[in-house]
């Protein structure tokens, strides 16, 4: 399985011939290329994760796109005339040749209270991501994709959170918030202390191929 980051938070997974694509928010400049992607998860209805735009990008060069997100922005893209699945509690989908495992919970607190809803995602069980929150999965996966900055985030609660996730590998997303040098002394306190992982860090448009 290869993993590419884009921008702040946004993951394509293939293997093979199968493409996925995780949160192509606003924050998030996308490749040139984006034909057979055949399944987009949207996990939050906040910008960094959602944008229109980007969407219809997609659907430019991959019509046939399935699309799993919230019921709140599978509203927005409802009334665009784009055609999605909401996500309501837990789901396990197979589409596209991944076999997906969407559960709806809360985004974490910012303060206060949870803003909104959020999907985590496994897929197959090569990958993990929470989305905006700390949820964790039981399952052993090889990737953990976990969040290292927004107004929600603290430092001790991703560590503890990465630590009680059995994963191979850590690559960090969610990182768009920081300058080079935030991310630089984020990452190194979280590598420090998580115990039996292999952190990864992906720049805008690198790739890494996980076996």
């Amino acid at each position: 399985m290869k993993i590419t980051k884009y921008g702040h938070a946004c993951l394509l997974v293939e293997d093979d011939n199968r493409r996925l694509m995780i949160d192509p928010g606003s924050l998030t400049k996308l490749p040139a290329k984006l034909d057979n992607v055949a399944v987009v998860i949207v996990s939050d209805e906040h910008y960094d994760h959602f944008s229109i735009d980007n969407l219809k990008a997609i659907l430019d060069q991959s019509p046939d796109v399935h699309i799993y997100t919230t019921a709140v922005v599978a509203d927005h893209l409802t009334a665009n005339n784009i055609n999605c699945q909401a996500i309501v509690g837990h789901q396990v989908i197979d589409s596209g040749g991944f076999k997906l495992d969407l559960n709806e919970v809360d985004h974490a607190i910012v303060h206060g209270s949870s803003p909104c809803r959020v999907l985590t995602v496994k897929v197959d069980d090569w990958l993990y991501y929470a989305s905006d929150s700390f949820v964790p999965t039981t399952a052993k996966v090889k990737v953990l994709a976990i969040p290292t900055s927004g107004p929600w985030f603290k430092t001790t609660t991703a560590i503890d959170y990465a630590n009680a996730i059995t994963a191979e590998y850590l690559i960090a997303t969610h990182n768009g918030l920081n300058s080079d040098i935030g991310n630089q002394v984020i990452h190194n306190s979280m590598v420090s202390h998580i115990k039996n992982k292999q952190f990864v860090y992906l720049v805008d448009g690198e790739s890494h191929q996980f076996n």
